[in-house]
């Protein structure tokens, strides 16, 4: 059963071309949310839920070194360092939990003969920040990377909602025009990760939109069934 991917900047209309594109599809689907900011997930594991708690009790520690009670510097910069990378091992085992569920998610959802849709994908979020970038990673990143690269399993088709930042920060007035526009420019150079990519002008009608993806829906579902 097919797959399908709607990335795109903040504002392109992802949620919105989703709902209209599953009330017209003519077999059942499933919506799997991809989104990688966590705090802003509604269903989570029970393991992240308690991960993010800790991690907004401990921004409210208290300062030892205010009150005269800190270790000298040389042993405090020794346990940052043993923190830091626990933390990081800690980080990179409850993302890869959050990751492993949203696929087995679609994989039973497959299973059972529904069309699954993607809001956002991971793959697209992090491309420009760790899979199409040169150079070294911390290794946490690096392990990342090569789970997003050759380990998930990627979409049939990815629909990118395309449309220029200034019209994206006049529909939600959230971020900034540059901070859209790279998000734009990182969603378009995430093409190569992808094997059918398709670049919708998100600009048009919502109607338009929405003829036009189920139209390439079709055509997928089609060439997959031959």
């Amino acid at each position: 059963m097919l797959t399908v991917a709607f990335i795109g900047p903040d504002g392109a209309g992802k949620s919105t071309v989703i709902e209209r594109v599953r009330a017209e599809l003519p077999r059942p689907s499933k919506v799997v949310y991809m989104n990688i900011n966590l705090y802003s997930v509604a269903a989570l594991l029970p393991t992240t839920r308690l991960w993010l708690r800790i991690r907004m009790a401990q921004r409210g520690h208290l300062d030892l070194a205010k009150y005269g009670l800190a270790p000298p510097e040389s042993e405090r910069a020794a346990r940052r360092r043993t923190r830091s990378a626990f933390k990081a091992v800690v980080r990179l085992a409850v993302y890869v939990s959050e990751e492993s569920a949203r696929y087995l998610l679609a994989a039973y959802y497959r299973r059972r003969g529904l069309l699954v849709l993607f809001d956002r994908h991971f793959v697209a979020e992090y491309y420009g920040r760790d899979i199409g970038v040169s150079g070294r990673l911390p290794p946490d990143r690096a392990l990342h990377r090569i789970l997003l690269d050759r380990v998930y399993p990627r979409p049939d088709l990815v629909v990118c909602l395309d449309a220029p930042a200034e019209v994206l920060f006049a529909r939600k007035g959230e971020y900034t025009i540059e901070a859209l526009d790279a998000q734009r420019r990182r969603y378009l150079r995430s093409r190569g990760a992808f094997p059918n990519f398709v670049v919708i002008d998100a600009t048009q009608p919502l109607d338009t939109v929405v003829l036009q993806v189920l139209e390439i829906i079709r055509t997928c579902s089609a060439s997959e069934s031959d």
